[in-house]
């Protein structure tokens, strides 16, 4: 092809002359020889792959939203949810939303559950989980990041919330204080019952879950209980 005043070369995949004088090409396909080692192209129809020119022969590999930008290269877009991708591919924050990212699976992306996605020193990093968030691990449990008095637990594929007062982590295990009187108690927790852990006395031996007429987080509030002992819990209600 003649480009200012000089003949360059340009890949024509079965080169052929029109009556008027026009050329046309077809598309490389995988497989078909090629001269320029390094070369890229899009693949065509498929616009979420791109040809490349290895040891003589077209090759293939996932490219989302591939656009040409040369005669010899191509420029790949961000890939979503569904788009091919090769094995060993590293995650990456899905730019059609911040709180997922994309891990590469079976040879597509997938799209995974990953608050306020960073990619910080080359991997991508997730913030911490927040109550109604999807979750994989049934029953794996969390320190709430914003609440100190609660956990996130994995019930049904969600974080959902559960008293956990002073909470902390210890290696692989969530440790939860006693709850005191005064501390505040989920609507789950409505009348359960626990001992007092700073009264032994009659007046406040025991601490139960009171919740308002209103609605919404309820108290711990004591009441008298004489020589209350943990181990007649059953249910959550103390006998």
């Amino acid at each position: 092809m003649c480009r200012n005043s000089v003949w360059t070369e340009q890949v024509c995949n079965t080169c052929s002359a029109e009556a008027n004088g026009a050329l046309t090409c077809e598309s490389a396909r995988v497989g078909d020889p090629c001269t320029a080692e390094g070369r890229e192209q899009c693949m065509v129809p498929a616009g979420d792959r791109m040809m490349v020119c290895r040891s003589g022969f077209w090759t293939t590999k996932p490219c989302s939203a591939c656009t040409p930008t040369g005669a010899e290269t191509v420029a790949c877009g961000a890939p979503r949810a569904g788009d091919p991708c090769s094995s060993g591919a590293r995650a990456q924050c899905d730019t059609a939303d911040s709180d997922r990212k994309l891990v590469c699976n079976s040879g597509k992306w997938m799209a995974q559950v990953c608050n306020s996605c960073a990619v910080r020193n080359g991997s991508v990093e997730c913030g911490p989980a927040r109550a109604g968030d999807a979750c994989a691990s049934e029953g794996k449990a969390q320190c709430d990041p914003i609440h100190l008095n609660q956990m996130l637990v994995c019930r049904e594929r969600l974080w959902a919330t559960m008293v956990c007062n002073a909470c902390s982590v210890a290696g692989s295990a969530i440790n939860c204080m006693a709850a005191r009187k005064g501390d505040p108690c989920l609507p789950s927790q409505k009348d359960r019952r626990q001992c007092n852990p700073d009264k032994s006395d009659v007046a406040e031996g025991l601490l139960v879950c009171r919740l308002p007429v209103t609605g919404g987080l309820g108290v711990w509030q004591p009441e008298a209980c004489n020589e209350c002992k943990e181990c007649s819990v059953k249910t959550g209600l103390i006998y």
